[in-house]
């Protein structure tokens, strides 16, 4: 027989039902002996075989016992034709004729193992996920220290002798404070400005004051400062430090300034 199975998609407790049918050839033998007669003693013999159609219908329970096998607990209804040539015996083995009929008594319940070559084996089960321990990063460095403050704009004023415009040990003294002050940073300008006080003539003023912002410039770049950021400038008698009436030797007004901007 070659039979079609259908399993049905739903299952409860591991146990699926399924159905099918099926087609081939039944091959069915017989050896009877009937008395048709006593007296004379007359036998009816069919000693034969037949092989017909046949078809049978299929229902069962599959329980599954792996990925690919089943146990199966199956029943089938089988049914065909039947054909047998008979004789009588005692008389010669005299021919009778065909005995024909239909063969569809044949239930039958079995139990038995079905495994499926071509099924795809089962998902393998997906490992549960290993709990790693978190990481410990490193410290973070510690934050790079704030750039050092800027120097504050200051101003220093260098004395000169009357009529002069060489440095004396004291001027010389302030010079090197503000040369060393100059260069704890970086100045974007430095300006000196020349002064002189009221005695002598205007003009002569003027050119004196030129030459004491000169010379407390050269003594600053004589002494490592940027001469890129010196500008200078002579005021003569015009900005006095200290008011006087004309002709008047003041000290106070004899000088330079020199003020420094970062």
């Amino acid at each position: 027989m070659a039979n079609v199975l259908y399993d049905f998609g739903w299952e409860a407790w591991g146990i699926r039902p399924f159905v099918g049918l099926g087609v081939g050839v039944n091959r069915v033998s017989t050896d009877t002996v009937g008395r048709l007669r006593a007296t004379p003693a007359v036998s009816l013999v069919a000693d034969d075989s037949s092989t017909k159609f046949a078809a049978q219908a299929i229902a069962g329970l599959a329980w599954a016992v792996g990925d690919r096998a089943n146990i199966d607990l199956t029943y089938r209804y089988l049914t065909g034709d039947a054909a047998f040539d008979s004789s009588v015996a005692g008389a010669g083995a005299i021919p009778f004729g065909e005995w024909t009929g239909d063969y569809d008594q044949s239930h039958t319940v079995t139990l038995g193992l079905r495994y499926a070559f071509g099924a795809e084996p089962a998902a393998p089960r997906r490992p549960r996920p290993r709990r790693r321990r978190p990481r410990r990063l490193p410290a973070a460095p510690p934050p790079p220290p704030p750039p050092p403050a800027k120097p504050a704009a200051r101003q220093f004023v260098v004395y000169f002798d009357w009529d002069r415009s060489d440095l004396t040990a004291e001027a010389r003294s302030v010079v090197t404070q503000a040369a060393n002050y100059a260069k704890s940073g970086a100045p974007t300008r430095i300006l000196i400005v020349g002064h002189t006080d009221t005695s002598g003539a205007p003009a002569y003023n003027l050119g004196l004051s030129n030459r004491r912002s000169r010379t407390v410039a050269d003594a600053l770049v004589a002494q490592g400062v940027n001469g890129g950021v010196i500008a200078l400038d002579g005021k003569g008698e015009t900005a006095l430090a200290k008011a006087t009436a004309d002709g008047v030797r003041e000290p106070l007004n004899r000088r330079a300034t020199i003020d420094i901007n970062f």
